[in-house]
């Protein structure tokens, strides 16, 4: 059955297809991590000013934390490298993991759509 997708599509094409699946695992993994988790640390990083302006707004708080998390010396300029310091051990691998999977899907999707175009 796979291979008479890669047939079907192209090897290239087959790539950005899997990267296509990918993001949507991504978008769900999102909202999961938004409902659970995103409220708390929002109010501990914006303290008394926090808001909410919607779920595309809050995919990308959710990519700045996670980048935030993995990267110390950049939380340590933004001034929250003790908030993400602090968070528990769950909430920081979410976090991380949404951020890695999100770069490798859209290498996926992105560089298998492109190889397409220049192998055509």
């Amino acid at each position: 059955m796979i291979n008479a997708l890669i047939d079907g599509l192209g090897w290239p094409l087959f790539i950005s297809f899997i990267g296509l699946i990918g993001v949507f695992f991504v978008i769900l993994h999102a909202l999961y991590i938004r409902v659970r988790y995103q409220q708390a640390i929002d109010r501990a990083v914006m303290g008394s000013q926090y808001f909410d302006m919607g779920v595309f707004f809050a995919f990308n708080k959710l990519l700045m934390y996670g980048h935030y998390c993995l990267f110390p010396k950049r939380a340590k300029r933004a001034g929250v490298h003790e908030i993400f310091e602090n968070l528990p051990r769950v909430q920081r691998l979410n976090l991380i993991v949404f951020w890695g999977f999100f770069i490798v899907c859209c290498f996926l999707f992105f560089g298998g759509a492109l190889l397409d175009y220049c192998l055509k």
